[in-house]
């Protein structure tokens, strides 16, 4: 710390070392805040939970953190999709749009067949 003599009193000056940390720490959150929200938009899309999570991958990892969402495989719940592989595709006017991802899904399904995401 410097010392600097103003009048009778002595006025602490800061160390130059927290200017470099506040701006370091500056720079971070100017590239982590916009790499966390992307992540997590990703993750959402592929249909993971715990969007923090994949916010804060992002934040700290920046541009690896988009890197690691990029090539993680979708989240699909194969315990909704297993009685509906053998279905041939057919539209009618009894099909269920999902509101997740907007495909068409039979009248009787639980699930989307393309998402995982649950219809009810």
């Amino acid at each position: 710390m410097n010392l600097t003599v103003f009048g009778d009193s002595f006025v602490e000056l800061p160390d130059i070392r927290v200017g470099i940390i506040l701006a370091i720490l500056a720079i971070l959150s100017a590239v982590g805040l916009p790499c966390g929200v992307i992540c997590r938009v990703i993750m959402r899309s592929k249909g993971y939970a715990e969007p923090f999570k994949w916010f804060l991958l992002g934040f700290f990892l920046n541009i690896i953190g988009l890197i690691i969402c990029l090539y993680k495989s979708n989240n699909v719940n194969m315990s909704c999709h297993q009685d509906m592989l053998n279905q041939p595709e057919q539209e009618n006017s009894l099909d269920i749009r999902c509101t997740s991802c907007g495909a068409l899904n039979p009248p009787d399904a639980q699930c989307c067949m393309q998402c995982g995401e649950k219809l009810y």
